[in-house]
């Protein structure tokens, strides 16, 4: 779980809680994951989005939520005992629903997407039965601007706190 906190002209949208999972491989100097990120809730003010697929109406909406599907790669370097810090860096996809679709549209929602490049720290504590807790922190280059449906400008921070189970690699 974790929260995304926009920046620039974003910050209308908000900060939203985010839910998902990884899973990957793990060794001394390394960790691999696929993640899925699921943020969601409205936005708490209204901002504009436009039907590109539709009509090329303007409207104003606080509907949000979405995927953030990736790769991410760790890199350790501190490591004591049951505690590990990594510099992380990410590639995905990171889109949001901005409207519902119209009453005759087909369903077409019009979703704002995005690539995702990320880095950031993250420090995880390992319990004896290969569990762990962790925090993440990264900032997130994306441009929401790319499919039309929206102009805001800017990119936004990630922060996650993890509990995960890993097998180490050999």
């Amino acid at each position: 779980s974790g929260i995304w906190i926009p920046t620039g002209s974003q910050t209308i949208l908000g900060i939203h809680p985010e839910v998902g999972f990884q899973g990957g491989v793990d060794n001394k100097n390394f960790s691999f994951q696929f993640t899925l990120i699921i943020k969601f809730l409205k936005t708490a003010n209204k901002y504009n989005a436009k039907r590109v697929h539709t009509n090329d109406s303007i409207e104003s909406t606080n509907i949000f939520g979405g995927p953030y599907v990736g790769l991410d790669f760790g890199k350790t370097f501190f490591e004591f005992k049951r505690s590990k810090i990594q510099a992380l860096a990410g590639l995905g996809f990171d889109a949001f629903t901005a409207l519902e679709p119209l009453k005759d549209s087909n369903g077409r929602y019009e979703d704002v997407r995005s690539y995702n490049l990320n880095v950031g720290v993250g420090y995880r504590y390992y319990f004896k039965n290969k569990s762990y807790l962790g925090v993440e922190a990264k900032y997130n280059f994306v441009d929401y601007s790319l499919t039309g449906v929206t102009q805001l400008k800017g990119d936004f921070m990630s922060i996650r706190f993890i509990y995960g189970h890993i097998d180490k690699a050999k």
